[in-house]
């Protein structure tokens, strides 16, 4: 007799978590909007620093050969480089795509499609985890959205990969399927296996995370099976942690025997806030709060005015014993209690602050603080506590009222959620807006390139060495001609790296041995002080306000250059009476000023010798007169006028912001004319000469701690054209 044939197990397709999803997808297209999801629409990217950072990490990367770590880029950052983990450039989508570069065409990105993925994933996740908690789909679809709306999520799109707070959930959830019972390895340590190389691959943050519930969900496990093992929770836990520092060293994010550079004496740079939680900062409709940390994004821990309220009605119930979350609860989740301590500790950091005060601050221990050295932003550990915080919240509304009750309770929580989070929900004017416009327009840029095959900047590996951001600038240019470039920006950056750079930069300008093959760009400060060593080897010309350099022996002659000549201040004055003449102070310009100079200035009725020690000052002489002048000891000096104002007697012709920090200020001097930077930004007295029509004419420097004497420099048309 023919044994009974066993029904295979039917696969049902799961319905809520697709249309959570499908949902999530919805709330990015109106919250956001269709611009960004082409793979060929990169401009965008360029309007943003950070953007900006991820995208040129993948199109250096793309271009690079294979080597280890797989995510390495020799390129951008050169000749040190970096790695796709430290630009945030998605390194494991990166790494991946790298394998299809030669398919892929010039202009491709993938970040859009990368957000809207996460819109996706956090709304399916956020119903699978209120699925865990809750009866009752209505109660689920509410409170799923709830989770959904997340202040901290929704105002994160501007960092892509850290927008990828549903691998969070999808943490939380399978730690709380780790309580089902009895589970062979693979179902209990198959979706980590899975999960934890995805938020590896994605932030080290989120790996860290991540791997804490994994630690968690490991043990949980071990003390519900009804066969226990204790000796498995180490060995399951051992190869998670070996599987995430695998991935972190092979992608990029670990170099052993180096750390990341550190940004100060505090590991916690963006610690949180004690009333961070309910600290909206102005970006809701609940007013903010005061921070220690003026605009510190990184600590915007928000909640939301509806998860507050279902939080405090959870605490409510807990005080009254009505919660249905008693010691028991806290008994079988110990291992989530410990995680969720940890995570807490590292968001508060070493500096222990509530509202505008800092209570407490320390220093860690030498090897402690090695060891927390990357986690400068530590405020977004605190990301899992409050959803966990919100979880256990939703469950004992579950557990303590009716289903309709509930339901009420639940979607009064999400009404009021809708309304508070009212200002963050519109994005889309601001993703329209997203445009960029290089500022390399003159012609003579790729007519340099043409003979040069990378761009070295001094100082290397900085986001700014004339203009804000003009990293981005740059690295297009070296992008555009097969370049490499030493510009750049990174979240990250290895400390080896960065003194090599430096010295390696030196090198290259002093070491007598100009690359004929390379195009050099100075900051003004550093090129106005060491004008008269860099003169032997190099041609200096200035390109849309950058100072550039190039080897005498190479093939490129700018068509202008820089001349220098050492005069006094008096006599440069005096020199220029017939024109227009800005002075503008930085650090300390009152010592040793030039006698000759303060006499002439007294006829003009100034009163800079009464310039107090490092005070900031502007002075602006037009054809012998004294415009414009004012000094301050303690606050930055700062005058702006747009074209066709009159200044006294004198018509603006250009638009100009001039400022001077002086010492104790912001310690600059600047002079923005027509959108171009023309001082060299030196410490002592920075000075522009400009004609009838306020065009630049030359600029001098007079650091008054070399004495009283200046070096005045001038672009004239070069003779060997």
């Amino acid at each position: 007799m023919a044994a009974p044939r066993k029904e295979g197990r039917r696969f049902r397709l799961p319905l809520g978590p697709l249309l959570a999803g499908l949902l999530g997808a919805g709330v990015f297209l109106l919250r956001i909007g269709p611009r960004i999801l082409p793979t060929g629409s990169v401009t965008w990217l360029h309007a943003n620093s950070d953007s900006a950072m991820c995208q040129l990490g993948w199109e250096f990367l793309r271009r690079e050969p294979w080597r280890l770590p797989l995510g390495a880029i020799t390129g951008y950052m050169a000749p040190q480089g970096t790695t796709v983990a430290m630009t945030d450039s998605l390194p494991l989508a990166a790494v991946l795509l790298k394998l299809f570069a030669p398919l892929l065409p010039a202009d491709f990105q993938f970040f859009g499609l990368w957000l809207l993925l996460c819109y996706a994933l956090q709304g399916a996740f956020a119903w699978l985890l209120a699925a865990r908690l809750l009866p009752g789909r209505a109660l689920r679809a509410a409170a799923a959205a709830l989770i959904f709306l997340a202040p901290a999520f929704l105002n994160r799109d501007a960092h892509f990969t850290l927008t990828a707070h549903w691998q969070l959930l999808a943490a939380l959830w399978l730690y709380l399927r780790a309580g089902d019972g009895a589970q062979g390895w693979r179902r209990r340590l198959g979706p980590w296996l899975v999960l934890l190389p995805v938020a590896c691959g994605t932030h080290f943050y989120l790996g860290v995370m991540v791997l804490g519930f994994a630690a968690a969900a490991l043990a949980r496990g071990r003390l519900t099976a009804p066969r226990r093992r204790p000796w498995l929770w180490p060995v399951e836990t051992a190869a998670a942690l070996g599987l995430a520092v695998g991935g972190w060293a092979l992608l990029g994010f670990l170099k052993f025997g180096d750390i990341t550079r550190d940004t100060g004496s505090s590991f916690a740079v963006s610690s949180l806030n004690l009333n961070g939680f309910w600290n909206s900062q102005g970006l809701a409709r609940l007013p903010g709060l005061p921070i220690a940390v003026v605009n510190d994004y990184e600590a915007f821990n928000y909640l939301g005015l509806g998860a507050l309220l279902a939080i405090a009605l959870a605490i409510g119930m807990l005080a009254a014993r009505r919660a249905g979350l008693g010691p028991g609860t806290l008994r079988r989740h110990w291992p989530l209690a410990v995680v969720t301590l940890v995570f807490w500790l590292m968001a508060v950091g070493d500096r222990i602050a509530w509202n505008g005060a800092v209570l407490l601050s320390y220093t860690a221990p030498g090897p402690l603080a090695t060891l927390l050295d990357p986690f400068r932003a530590s405020a977004r550990f605190a990301w899992p506590v409050a959803y966990l915080l919100l979880a256990a919240a939703l469950t004992a509304t579950g557990r303590r009222f009716r289903p309709r009750t509930a339901l009420a309770v639940v979607a009064g929580c999400l009404a009021l959620q809708l309304w508070d989070l009212g200002p963050l929900l519109d994005r889309r004017d601001h993703y329209r807006d997203m445009t960029f416009t290089t500022r390399l327009q003159d012609p003579q840029w790729d007519e340099a390139m043409r003979r040069a095959d990378k761009i070295l900047t001094y100082p290397p590996r900085m986001k700014h060495t004339v203009f804000e951001d003009d990293f981005l600038d740059l690295s297009l240019l070296a992008l555009r001609h097969g370049a490499t470039t030493s510009a750049g920006y990174a979240a990250r950056d290895f400390r080896s790296s960065v003194v090599a750079g430096v010295e390696g930069m030196k090198e290259e300008l002093f070491g007598g041995e100009p690359d004929p093959r390379a195009l050099y760009v100075l900051r003004y400060a550093y090129f106005a002080e060491n004008y008269p060593a860099l003169m032997q080897d190099f041609t200096a010309t200035d390109l849309d306000g950058f100072a550039v350099l190039f080897a005498r022996d190479g093939g490129f002659r700018p068509r202008r250059v820089y001349r220098v000549e050492t005069v006094g201040l008096g006599d440069y004055l005096e020199r220029h009476a017939g024109r227009t003449v800005v002075m503008v102070a930085k650090d300390e310009a009152a010592q040793r000023l030039d006698p000759a100079f303060k006499e002439r200035m007294r006829g003009l009725g100034s009163r800079i010798d009464q310039l107090p020690y490092g005070g900031a000052y502007v002075g602006i002489v037009v054809h012998g007169d004294l415009v414009f002048e004012q000094f301050d000891e303690d606050q930055e000096v700062v005058l702006g006028g747009s074209a066709g104002a009159r200044m006294g007697e004198v018509m603006v012709r250009r638009p100009f912001t001039v400022a001077s920090g002086g010492r104790t200020g912001t310690n600059r001097a600047s002079l923005d004319l027509d959108g171009v930077e023309a001082l060299f930004n030196c410490r002592g007295l920075n000075v522009a000469v400009l004609d009838d029509v306020q065009r630049l004419m030359e600029v001098a420097v007079f650091d008054t701690h070399a004495g009283t004497a200046g070096h005045a420099y001038r672009l004239r048309s070069n003779p060997d054209r």
